[in-house]
């Protein structure tokens, strides 16, 4: 069984109460979650933007390098990830093993490597004398919901293109599957992601 507490990278706002997650296969408590609230979610904000200032600065290939050791993280500890989100979210161990977490681990490696690839584009138009460009800039924090049925897969969909161009995360997974996004935030500590970075609440969104 999981317990919650707060990390230094990947900050867990903590709420003064704790919620049961269950087994959907058992009906039996996973793991106890925070119930977090409205004040929660303002102090991952303000963590965010207060890391957003040095984030935003880091350079393409550092913030590469950085998510390219999350992936690393995620395939050494696969095995562990694909039982928990069996176990958390109810789905066979074989399809959490061979879909879920190897995606999740792909996701943060695509947006590590096409980052570095990516060039601002301009288009000339002859005839008018207009030239037509867009760029590429970090915006600052991004909140990003996520649902029960896959976890981490699409946390880490929404996760790895922000943090890779730039920009600092508050993330609500969904109050039913949590442990994973809990474990990832062990492996983003450990992968070396600043502190403020990555913030996670937990608990219901009408709180």
């Amino acid at each position: 069984m999981y317990t919650y507490y707060a990390l230094k990278a990947c900050r867990i706002q903590m709420a003064r109460h704790v919620r049961f997650c269950y087994n959907p296969a058992l009906n039996r408590v996973n793991a106890y979650i925070p119930d977090s609230n409205e004040d929660d979610v303002n102090r991952a904000v303000l963590a965010a933007k207060k890391a957003f200032e040095s984030w935003s600065k880091t350079s393409a290939s550092d913030r590469a390098a950085l998510l390219n050791r999350v992936a690393v993280l995620i395939e050494l500890n696969a095995m562990e990830l694909a039982n928990l989100e069996s176990i958390d979210q109810g789905k066979p161990l074989w399809l959490a093993n061979t879909v879920d977490i190897p995606r999740a681990a792909l996701n943060f490696r695509h947006f590590a490597n096409s980052l570095q690839y990516d060039t601002n584009i301009s288009i000339t138009d002859p005839e008018s004398g207009v030239i037509n460009y867009e760029t590429q800039e970090p915006i600052g924090v991004a909140g990003i919901i996520t649902p029960w049925n896959l976890p981490i897969y699409l946390l880490t969909f929404k996760l790895a293109p922000a943090l890779a161009y730039g920009n600092t995360v508050v993330a609500k997974p969904s109050e039913m599957t949590s442990v994973t996004a809990y474990k990832l935030c062990h492996l983003l500590e450990e992968a070396g992601v600043p502190n403020g970075v990555v913030n996670m609440v937990f608990g219901y969104g009408q709180n």
